[in-house]
């Protein structure tokens, strides 16, 4: 599946959501994002 996701033309990045000491989501970090999604978003998709 992961191969899948990996080649898709669409847009695809896995998070880790980051929560403060009140249980809130207050930020995330990119685990694992497709070439698609860098194209789109301009980030690198390779770190």
């Amino acid at each position: 599946m992961k191969d899948v996701l990996r080649q898709s033309p669409f847009g695809f990045a896995y998070h880790r959501m980051i929560y403060d000491e009140r249980g809130t989501p207050c930020d995330y970090e990119f685990l694992d994002a497709n070439e698609a999604f860098g194209e789109l978003t301009g980030l690198d998709s390779a770190t």
